[in-house]
């Protein structure tokens, strides 16, 4: 009797760790707060990475955007606008203040992540400012 208690509390304990959220999800998103208007106004930026779930990917972005204080006025209208999972997140920006390029993108790997962020910018920037966007962020999160 005293073997089979030891074996279901083993299994117990053993059956808990194993369902626990692993730290490796992977999960990640990406919140942006802007007012439409990026030359006049910024815009705010928050990225999550390697979180449990969904909801905590999110959750963190935007804490992350809301503390942005680039632009800070733009912070308050964060949202999320992207989630992923195993992929890699880029921004881009033109960092001449003024000006409208701006961009953000997600990739299988970095390398896509870049090429589409900057696509992103050159489109928002303008055509004399197309050559001025530069990768500002580029992160992959974990591959579990």
């Amino acid at each position: 009797m005293r073997f089979s208690a030891t074996l279901c509390v083993s299994v117990l304990v053993l059956t808990a760790v194993l369902a626990r959220p692993s730290t490796a999800a992977a999960e990640g998103a990406v919140a942006v707060g802007s007012s439409g208007n990026i030359a006049a106004d910024g815009v705010a930026v928050g990225i999550s990475l390697d979180q449990s779930t969904p909801a905590e990917a999110a959750a963190e972005a935007l804490k992350n955007c809301n503390s942005y204080r680039a632009a800070h006025n733009m912070a308050a209208s964060c949202v999320i606008v992207g989630s992923f999972k195993r992929e890699c997140i880029s921004t881009a920006y033109d960092l001449k203040a003024g000006t409208p390029g701006f961009g953000w993108a997600i990739g299988p790997d970095k390398a896509k992540a870049n090429e589409r962020a900057l696509a992103a910018c050159q489109a928002t920037a303008g055509e004399d400012r197309r050559a001025f966007c530069q990768l500002l962020t580029s992160k992959c999160d974990a591959r579990d």
